[in-house]
């Protein structure tokens, strides 16, 4: 059963969590400015493809940086305490949906960025923002997961880079190549299966966590 209540709730304890502790957030926006700014001083002018690739670089990093925070706050007591209070589904739904607001803000800041100072053109800007949202989207299933399987160990991590590298490399092939499609003058087909391919791995990644957390949680 699903609580809305605790949905929401959840999520705004982690947000007030995120504005009181600023140094993660702070840190990977310097990251994205820092590197953008540092980008736009040694290239200046980059093509298309070049641009795209940036860009996911980019954004890879900021939302591996903040899926690292996912469960920070959740370990020992804390986690017994939090969980008295509140479903364990309605836990790891909190997660992904914050994850959801807090990735696709960065994902925002670093295109807004990249347009600005590369004066990048997006010939089908609806196809590029739905292949951004569905693949940091999919990231964030993935890292949301993943953390809350690496915040049992002693060694999180390392756990972490183990477990996601392998399922994020092909998601982020999948979603480089449906946004170079939508820098294309002319549309390609083969976009509409890539974010057709990018639905799937939202869905299978979302209902995993919902169906595995319960099982997680307690450890």
């Amino acid at each position: 059963m699903i609580n809305l209540q605790e949905i929401s709730n959840l999520m705004r304890k982690d947000f007030l969590l995120d504005m009181r502790s600023k140094n993660i957030l702070l840190s990977t926006l310097l990251y994205i400015f820092s590197t953008v700014f540092v980008c736009f001083l040694s290239f200046k002018n980059l093509g298309p493809d070049h641009w795209n690739s940036l860009f996911w670089i980019i954004v890879l990093f900021a939302v591996t940086n903040a899926g690292n925070k996912i469960f920070i706050n959740e370990s020992g007591a804390q986690r017994t305490y939090l969980y008295t209070l509140a479903g364990p589904r309605s836990v790891i739904i909190s997660k992904l949906m914050y994850q959801w607001v807090f990735t696709g803000f960065l994902a925002l800041l670093v295109a807004i960025s990249c347009i600005v100072l590369f004066n990048a053109e997006i010939h089908h800007p609806l196809y590029f923002s739905f292949a951004v949202v569905l693949g940091i989207w999919a990231m964030s299933n993935i890292l949301t997961l993943n953390n809350a399987l690496s915040s049992s160990t002693n060694n999180s991590p390392t756990v972490l880079a183990i477990l996601s590298f392998p399922i994020l490399l092909p998601v982020l092939m999948t979603t480089i190549k449906a946004s170079r499609y939508a820098l294309m003058s002319e549309i390609n087909a083969d976009i509409v299966a890539h974010l057709l391919v990018l639905v799937l791995l939202n869905a299978l990644t979302a209902v995993l966590s919902v169906i595995l957390f319960p099982y997680l949680w307690r450890y």
